[in-house]
């Protein structure tokens, strides 16, 4: 079932740092070994993976970009080649794990990322030795030691007795990393914390949209950088409506993907309840009709499928693509406007590389129609979000912070702050050394320190 094998590195800082440059996940299905009972399995892989449901799968994941394959014994693999970041890849390796648990939640799922290599369109090489590892129990996504660490904070997890790790969701875009099982701190970034702040009590006290993007590579603080801004928010006296929204690597370029992911989350759709909770959710100061109006459009714009006494409206908007995007981009101004009537509101638009143009554009009409409103746009995306969109939202004078990586003095002190302040000053020396000022690296340099390592490659 294997190919040749890799020497298996321990997880922690040699794992994350040395393997970056051959480093690919795998994604492994198949039947459990026993039943939920302990009995041996009463179907075969052949019989969850038919010609049909091969074929559905492999329509389905077609649009992330992997490599999709089944080996003789009929189980599943899936291989996800390197990306530009390792979080990156290991994500995408999560939402093929939970699509196949969607699927299929009779079969166990296996995550790794490790080293390898494509032969014939078949990965081999340690991070298959990691996915095809025996695994006790029943169904269920388990992932290995460094998938774990890389989907640490985005993704909900739980270890077992056993010491394996389950995936069990994604998590909602607020959620903050933890560093060895505490909130990690934010360290190192008072001074664009402080420049968001001040923008946003502009916004505030003058009532004039506002705009910021912050730029950085990965691993360098962007998702630190929301989530401090975000709890301050939440505690600030003005009480503003925080709106969150994601672009998703492999949603790039969906219609409305990272606008309608804010509504989404705004209110909370994907239940059997959705309709009613976005009805609810329209501002007080709409009229009836106006209400069901916009609320009709913003479902449109989530994918959520309107009740049949509603969606007349829908008919004829839909006969004509343009007409369908007027008034959507209607019924989302309507909405802003009436929340900006009530309080300040603030969307933060993460992962904006990927966004799509609908949504760009739809914000860069919002920050018109709302110029005299207390409406602040938090982007926050990698550096080549500046030649994708050139000249995004150039009218609307965006105040631009350009991460850079941490100082020496804030690495020292996350250390020490997730260490303790005894840590051996050769140690912190040499993990503030490796780290480069990459908040991500530092981060997995402590785990490794705290899992008993001491040393290891310079971070690539």
């Amino acid at each position: 079932m294997t190919g040749p094998t890799v020497s298996i590195l321990a997880p922690g800082i040699r794992s994350f740092a040395e393997t970056e440059r051959g480093l690919i996940s795998v994604v492994l299905a198949r039947v459990p070994s026993t039943g939920a009972s302990g009995d041996a399995p009463t179907v075969s892989n052949q019989d969850l993976f038919d010609d049909a449901a091969r074929s559905s799968l492999r329509g389905a994941l077609g649009a992330l970009g992997v490599s999709v394959d089944f080996l003789v014994d009929s189980s599943l693999v899936v291989t996800v080649s390197p990306l530009e970041s390792p979080r990156d890849q290991a994500t995408r390796a999560a939402h093929v794990a939970l699509l196949i648990r969607e699927r299929w939640p009779e079969v166990v799922v296996s995550v790794a990322t490790g080293r390898g290599a494509m032969h014939e369109r078949a990965p081999f090489g340690e991070a298959l030795d990691r996915a095809a590892r025996p695994l006790p129990g029943g169904p269920g996504v388990f992932l290995d030691a460094l998938s774990a660490q890389l989907l640490e904070g985005r993704f909900s997890q739980t270890l077992r007795p056993d010491g394996e790790h389950l995936l069990v969701s994604e998590r909602e875009l607020d959620a903050s990393r933890p560093l060895l099982g505490k909130p990690t701190p934010c360290v190192g970034r008072e001074a664009e914390l402080a420049h968001l702040d001040a923008l946003f009590r502009t916004c505030v006290e003058e009532g004039c949209a506002r705009v910021a993007l912050v730029t950085a590579s990965p691993g360098m603080g962007k998702s630190r950088i929301r989530h401090e801004f975000q709890r301050r928010l939440a505690a600030s006296e003005d009480g503003p409506l925080i709106l969150c929204g994601a672009a998703e690597l492999m949603k790039a370029g969906a219609s409305y993907g990272l606008l309608g992911d804010a509504v989404r989350r705004r209110c909370g759709l994907g239940a059997d309840s959705a309709w009613e909770r976005l009805r609810a959710s329209m501002p007080s100061s709409l009229a009836p009709t106006e209400a069901e109006r916009v609320a009709v459009f913003l479902g449109e714009m989530a994918g959520l499928e309107a009740p049949s006494e509603v969606s007349a409206i829908l008919v004829a908007a839909r006969a004509d693509p343009r007409i369908l995007r007027d008034r959507i981009a209607r019924a989302f101004l309507d909405w802003l406007h009436a929340e900006c009537g009530l309080r300040p509101v603030v969307l933060l638009a993460d992962d904006l590389q990927w966004a799509d143009p609908l949504s760009l554009s739809l914000l860069d009409q919002a920050l018109r129609a709302l110029a005299d409103a207390p409406f602040f746009l938090l982007a926050l995306a990698r550096p080549e979000v500046k030649t994708q969109f050139p000249r995004l939202w150039q009218a609307h004078g965006p105040q631009e912070i350009a991460l850079k990586g941490l100082s020496r003095r804030a690495c020292s002190r996350l250390a020490e702050l997730a260490l303790g302040a005894a840590l051996p000053r050769d140690v912190l020396e040499r993990l503030v050394e490796q780290s480069a000022g990459n908040a991500l690296f530092l981060e997995e340099l402590i785990r490794g320190v705290a899992e008993g390592e001491s040393g290891g490659a310079r971070p690539r």
